[in-house]
């Protein structure tokens, strides 16, 4: 079959996509585009103006993605469904979760909302649990929630199923994560509202998703 010669900026895309969702983002090039599209490279170079430019679409679409899974209602609490999912996606969409948390993605993942995706902030907020605290224990509070989740998403993006074998689906997921939660809010009963993490930058205190 020759090779195609025509192509719109979606075909190139959803070519990237595929290529980064299978394996990890320095494997897109235009050769890899053009092979996924059956093309030469010539058309590809057309309309592919810069990687850069491709890089922050593959964030932007793996960041959609992303907002698919933290807002299944899998609980009443959304806390425990936004955790849960980022953990999903870890397991699921492996080059993914890498990608978009590499340390080149930082300002990218703190502008889209570091410990609260901004498109679930209002209803983090709005959750009962949160009534009678204070910003400052509302920020202390999802900021070490999101060192657990993360964490916990990690161990799991690298397989290392020896710890998290069981965590296999998302019911399993939610209820130690309402376990662990129910432990953190506990121990925040001993905590005065005037503490805060002093060793922490000021950015990560404050968390611009909460700005």
């Amino acid at each position: 079959m020759p090779p195609k010669t025509k192509f719109c900026d979606q075909d190139i895309i959803g070519a990237a996509f595929s290529i980064l969702r299978k394996s990890g983002w320095k494997t897109v090039s235009a050769r890899t585009i053009a092979s996924e599209l059956n093309s030469s490279t010539t058309p590809i170079y057309t309309y592919l103006t810069s990687m850069k430019n491709l890089e922050e679409i593959m964030l932007e679409k793996t960041m959609n993605l992303i907002e698919q899974y933290t807002k299944r209602k899998i609980t009443a609490n959304p806390l425990i469904n936004i955790g849960t999912g980022i953990i999903l996606f870890a397991r699921q969409e492996r080059e993914l979760y890498r990608f978009i948390n590499s340390e080149n993605h930082m300002a990218f993942r703190f502008d889209s909302g570091i410990l609260v995706p901004k498109s679930e902030l209002d209803t983090v907020m709005a959750y009962p649990l949160f009534k009678n605290l204070s910003a400052r224990q509302i920020r202390q509070f999802l900021f070490t929630s999101w060192i657990f989740i993360h964490g916990l998403a990690d161990l799991i993006n690298k397989s290392f199923d020896v710890y998290v074998k069981k965590l296999t689906n998302e019911t399993e997921i939610a209820d130690y994560l309402a376990q662990a939660f129910n432990s953190l809010w506990n121990g925040m009963k001993f905590i005065k509202p005037n503490e805060e993490f002093s060793a922490l930058p000021e950015a990560i205190k404050m968390g611009k998703s909460l700005k």
